[in-house]
C-alpha cells in the first residue's frame, strides 16, 4: 500500500465499532483533500480484506459509512437460524 491516506483509513477500519448489522462510521474530518480521499479508498477496495466491504464517503461532512459483509451478524443470523451446534454428534 502505497498512500499515506489509506494506510490511516485501514487503521481507523480496524478500530471500528461496527453494529450488529455490520455497518460502522469513521470521522475522517482531518482530511480536506476529498480526492486524495478517494484514491485512499480505491486503494483499499483492490485488497482482498476490502473486496466484499462498501465504502460510502460523505464528501461534506468528511464522513466514511461502512458496510462490512463479516461483520453483519444480523444477515449471518438470518441466513443460519438454527441455534444447534455446528458438525458435532449429539446424543
Amino acid at each position: 500500500m502505497t498512500n499515506e491516506v489509506a494506510k490511516a483509513i485501514l487503521g481507523k477500519l480496524e478500530k471500528t465499532n461496527y453494529s450488529t448489522g455490520g455497518l460502522g462510521t469513521i470521522d475522517l474530518s482531518e482530511y480536506s483533500n476529498v480526492d486524495e480521499v478517494k484514491a485512499a479508498l480505491e486503494e483499499l477496495k483492490a485488497l482482498n480484506d476490502y473486496k466484499e466491504v462498501k465504502f460510502d464517503l460523505n464528501e461534506g461532512e468528511m464522513k466514511l459509512s461502512v458496510y462490512n459483509p463479516e461483520e453483519d451478524i444480523d444477515a449471518f443470523e438470518a441466513r443460519n437460524p438454527s441455534r444447534q451446534s455446528c458438525g458435532g454428534y449429539n446424543n
